[in-house]
């Protein structure tokens, strides 16, 4: 509950070494680079991102176009802390200069994914506790 009412998200479209920024982010797309592996082609993003507390990540998501079959993939970037995550996503926009940027805000991840452990925990000990 928790973490849908207090995410973020931004969408917005960008060009390389354009800013978006609203009262509480500021997200600069900084550059592109090209890499070229065995069995596809990444262009990733560089983004540098602050916020009005003054906290300040560089993300890179890719862009990744495979050979067989020719299929295009988005690849996010995510950073993890105690209190939230961060991801952002690029697409690229058909016959443009433009990428598609999703940025968002996710508070409590960590803490879901410690409840579900702890919650498994404890049916486990409880099954086990029945059975003796």
């Amino acid at each position: 509950m928790f973490n849908n009412l207090f995410a973020t998200e931004i969408i917005t479209n960008l060009k390389v070494g354009e800013t978006f920024e609203n009262s509480k982010t500021k997200i600069v797309f900084e550059s592109i680079d090209q890499k070229k592996e065995q069995n596809y082609n990444a262009i990733i993003a560089n983004f540098f991102i602050s916020n009005s507390n003054g906290e300040e990540d560089r993300l890179t998501p890719e862009l990744r176009i495979y050979n067989q079959p020719v299929i295009a993939t988005s690849e996010a970037d995510i950073k993890t802390t105690l209190m939230s995550d961060k991801f952002i996503v690029i697409n690229l926009v058909q016959n443009q200069d433009f990428f598609n940027v999703r940025y968002q805000v996710k508070p409590f991840m960590l803490w879901i994914w410690l409840s579900v452990i702890l919650i498994s925990f404890g049916g486990i000990v409880s099954f086990l506790q029945k059975k003796s």
